[in-house]
């Protein structure tokens, strides 16, 4: 197999496929996700090419933000949510991205932020193609991690690429950190880089114009006469951006494949992990059998008063109007940790019998979740796990199935391995009073 890889691109209406050899194939982007998929595999078949792809798209179809202030507390949830009160877009389907931080630089958190919902279906096909996404970049963006890289650029900077009339403006501060990045047209680019214009030479950013349509020059000359012309970025350059990312794991400044947009279904297209899962699933139930001879009954009486107040208070201030679902897990998620806070109170007994706890646990896993387990410790009343799942909302079921079972767990931190598992970190502690 070649050492060569191919690069998947979004164009206005259409996907291009490019390969190392030189072949360019339009794909239109009305056909079904399916079809492209399919055209993506043929390219990578007919010239036996690594199957592993880059995903480059426009920008138009992500979102540069600024964070608030993120906290210690750092995990995909807490990226997501901080996106979702900037976007009209729920967090669910949001996947989000930090800029990595610069030496020195003391800009705020930024991020790159993509709506899986728009592209989910095009990346299920192309790995039930079974070809791996290695990366998903703004093309943009990989175009000045490219000319970084290469020690092409001196910072600051601006960087504008223009095409027809509109222009894509991304300012970068002395030590490389983007710090803004916006689209603008004829009438407004003008206005937004009149700040630049009228700056001293010896203090001004360094100016690159890099026209994305050659037959279609924009006449940024008059603002900056004395701009530095990158040229277009070459499929060549692309494709090595790409390769570096394949077979060197060089990281891109942002990687937008992972879940939810990337991994849901990767590990359901290998028969023999599923097959070694679930003997090692059997196993470990055979071995535990004699702890399981009865569940035991939780008392849920807490959570479900916790839940009837919450959706009689919501009733009351929002009349006729369900609770949203992000709205009862944040409620939820508060409860538990007030839950969990509270173990420490007089009458709470402070000891369980681990094997106890195991057997629990255990038994709140079902025969159609496959997973593995990496680590499990039990310290009295807290409980520590990592799993890895074939799918992220089996993480979810887990924890839901663990509070059935007499747990307080706080929201699973979510990681997508290089295998493309989804390695769940799990903190819980133990709600049941045992007796001595």
């Amino acid at each position: 197999m070649s050492k060569d890889s191919l690069i998947l691109m979004e164009r206005s209406k259409k996907w291009i496929v490019f390969s190392s050899d030189g072949a360019a194939a339009d794909v239109d982007a009305d056909l079904p996700a399916s079809a492209i998929a399919e055209r993506v595999a043929q390219s990578a078949v007919q010239r036996d090419l690594s199957r592993g792809i880059v995903v480059l798209l426009e920008t138009q179809s992500v979102f540069f933000l600024e964070l608030d202030a993120l906290g210690s507390k750092l995990n995909e949830t807490t990226l997501r949510y901080a996106a979702e009160a900037k976007l009209p877009i729920d967090a669910e389907n949001l996947v989000v991205d930090l800029l990595p931080m610069r030496s020195k630089s003391q800009s705020p958190s930024r991020a790159v932020v993509v709506d899986s919902s728009v592209f989910n279906e095009l990346t299920d096909a192309l790995q039930a193609k079974k070809i791996v996404i290695k990366a998903i970049v703004p093309e943009s963006l990989a175009s000045l991690s490219y000319w970084s890289e290469q020690g092409l650029l001196q910072f600051p900077c601006l960087v504008m690429w223009t095409c027809e009339h509109q222009v894509e403006v991304c300012q970068l501060d002395a030590f490389g950190q983007l710090c803004e990045w916006y689209l603008a047209s004829d009438s407004t680019i003008p206005q937004r880089l009149a700040p630049f214009t009228g700056l001293d030479r010896a203090e001004a950013l360094t100016v690159y114009v890099c026209p994305k349509d050659a037959s279609s020059p924009h006449p940024l000359g008059n603002l900056f006469p004395t701009a530095t012309e990158l040229g277009q970025q070459t499929p060549d350059q692309l494709l090595a951006f790409a390769e570096g990312i394949v077979f060197k794991n060089r990281l891109p400044w942002v990687n937008l494949a992972k879940p939810p947009l990337v991994g849901r279904d990767s590990l359901s297209q290998s028969s023999q992990p599923m097959a070694r899962l679930a003997i090692a699933i059997g196993c470990f139930f055979l071995a535990l059998c004699g702890w399981l001879l009865a569940g035991l009954l939780k008392d849920q009486s807490a959570v479900a008063q916790a839940d009837q107040e919450l959706r009689r208070m919501y009733a009351t201030l929002h009349p006729n109007s369900r609770v949203p679902a992000t709205v009862a897990r944040r409620l939820q998620s508060e409860h538990r940790e007030w839950l969990a806070r509270s173990k420490g109170m007089p009458g709470e007994s402070g000891s369980v019998e681990a094997i106890q706890v195991l057997g629990d646990l255990v038994s709140s896993l079902r025969d159609d979740w496959p997973f593995e387990i990496e680590e499990i410790r039990i310290d009295q009343s807290k409980v520590f796990l990592q799993c890895a799942f074939v799918q992220q909302e089996d993480a979810g079921n887990f924890v839901a199935a663990l509070e059935q079972k007499g747990f307080d767990c706080e929201p699973p931190s979510i990681t997508l391995r290089s295998d493309n598992r989804f390695l769940a970190t799990i903190l819980g502690s133990i709600r049941r009073t045992v007796a001595k």
